[in-house]
């Protein structure tokens, strides 16, 4: 790194902990100052057994005693809202406050590290809507300090970057020349139909049943409740009742739709929208006029052109978290659409689909890459893509549904290896929350020229 910095990490979990225990030795060793702020009690002695210096976010409440500063926040609603849903939290007094709270605590704990290093403070995050993200981003704006945050990539082993910014990372259309070994990459994900599943997300990759039963998640649950209710720790995931419920009601809700689960017909013409994670903050955050994803299918299924299926499949990372009653009204409603089998791969269904629509999610990278028709409606690191229809209102779909072939170009072989090296390009070496050495060098040092490219660097003036 060309100038000491303070690298400073926000851990909202243990595992989180431990990837950031590895990548702030790393930069401890280059002679730079680190630091763990907690949102996990449990955390704290193991960062401190570790030799870096940490800050538990509650303890620092604690100490101001109420104190508390307002967060200068435009869209304060929106950034919010993601714990409303995810937690299940509607008390808008109870969110102001929190948000307050931590605001403070970070703020407190940022400006005394800015003090000893001026200027030289980086806050590094996952991407994520939870009010203990949101609060340290704008405490670091706050005070002039870049905060990057860090979220998988459409390619294994790799993560975008991405600094002062909830949008998403942004890949150019310039015509670049790459390298012969990542063209047979992008041959062989053409050819195996590889799908990519960042590390830190496979666990979810399963039925709700194996998720249920799964050992270290009954473990897990005991070690919280011990936490919570005996030794009185906090943290930010301690919504374990909702959790549990969730999880139930994913198993019910999977055997509930048994009935309604069908095959894909070949020789019907399909139009696929695959369902988002609910509540993920690309949808919460990034595309929030989006986040009713029953809405849009309901309006698909209202301006479809005669002669035409809508297929629509759940989340594989979360089976059985779809509203059984609203997917029951529509598939009742209307005879053009079809939910599919979970069992079903996502690219037999981009293979047998005319069109692909999507809001954001990484299926809408996978049909492009096969050079199928897709429309994107939200913010999608793919919206810049030459031969992807983005539109910016449900309005545009109606014009496309017209005649959806008119719309459309074919990209050639170039085009896909153009683009796709340039998503290769602006993205970075590196597995988030993989404690593999290997991977864990990989990204201190993708992190560490990132920093050294763009800290204090003028930011674009991007909107959500």
């Amino acid at each position: 790194m060309k100038n000491k910095k303070t690298i400073v990490f926000t851990s909202l979990a243990e595992n989180q902990t431990r990837y950031f225990i590895k990548l702030a030795q790393y930069f401890k060793e280059k002679e730079n100052d680190v630091c763990i702020i907690c949102f996990h009690d449990s955390s704290v002695q193991l960062v401190d057994a570790a030799g870096i210096e940490v800050y538990s976010v509650y303890s620092v409440i604690d100490l101001l005693n109420g104190d508390l500063k307002n967060p200068c926040i435009d869209e304060w609603n929106l950034f919010t809202s993601h714990e409303r849903l995810v937690f299940q939290n509607y008390n808008s007094d109870k969110l102001d406050l929190k948000m307050k709270k931590y605001f403070s605590a970070i703020l407190f704990i940022l400006s005394k590290l800015n003090e000893k290093n001026a200027n030289k403070v980086v806050l590094i995050q996952e991407f994520g809507g939870f009010i203990s993200l949101v609060s340290s981003y704008y405490a670091a704006k706050h005070l002039d300090i870049d905060n990057i945050f860090i979220e998988p990539s459409f390619f294994t082993g790799r993560f975008f970057l991405s600094r002062n910014t909830f949008t998403s990372p942004k890949i150019s259309n310039t015509y670049v020349k790459h390298n012969d070994l990542l063209n047979e990459y992008l041959k062989h994900a053409q050819e195996k139909r590889v799908v990519v599943i960042p590390e830190k997300d496979k666990l979810h990759y399963r039925t709700p049943l194996s998720k249920l039963y799964d050992q270290k998640n009954i473990k897990r649950v005991f070690t919280k409740l011990l936490d919570k209710f005996y030794y009185k720790r906090e943290e930010e995931f301690n919504h374990i009742a909702v959790h549990i419920t969730l999880h139930v009601k994913m198993l019910i809700t999977k055997l509930r739709l048994k009935k309604y689960y069908s095959n894909i017909n070949t020789s019907k013409k399909i139009i696929y929208f695959p369902l988002h994670v609910p509540n993920d903050a690309s949808l919460t955050i990034r595309s929030p006029e989006y986040h009713d994803q029953y809405a849009i299918l309901d309006y698909l299924c209202r301006i479809l052109p005669k002669g035409y299926t809508l297929c629509f499949k759940e989340h594989p990372a979360l089976i059985g978290s779809i509203d059984y009653y609203r997917i029951k009204k529509i598939l009742t409603t209307y005879d053009n659409i079809i939910l599919l089998s979970p069992d079903i791969s996502n690219y037999r269904v981009i293979e047998s689909s005319e069109m692909v629509i999507t809001i954001n999610s990484k299926t809408g990278a996978e049909a492009l890459l096969m050079s199928k028709n897709t429309v994107v409606l939200g913010d999608a690191f793919y919206k810049n893509c030459p031969w992807v229809k983005s539109i910016k209102t449900l309005d545009g779909i109606r014009e496309i549904m017209k005649n959806i072939n008119s719309h459309f170009v074919n990209p050639s072989d170039d085009d896909i290896n153009y683009f796709y090296g340039n998503v290769w390009d602006s993205s970075y070496p590196g597995e988030l929350y993989s404690e593999d050495l290997t991977k864990v060098n990989d990204s201190c040092v993708s992190i560490e020229k990132y920093i050294d490219e763009y800290h204090n660097k003028p930011c674009v003036k991007e909107e959500l």
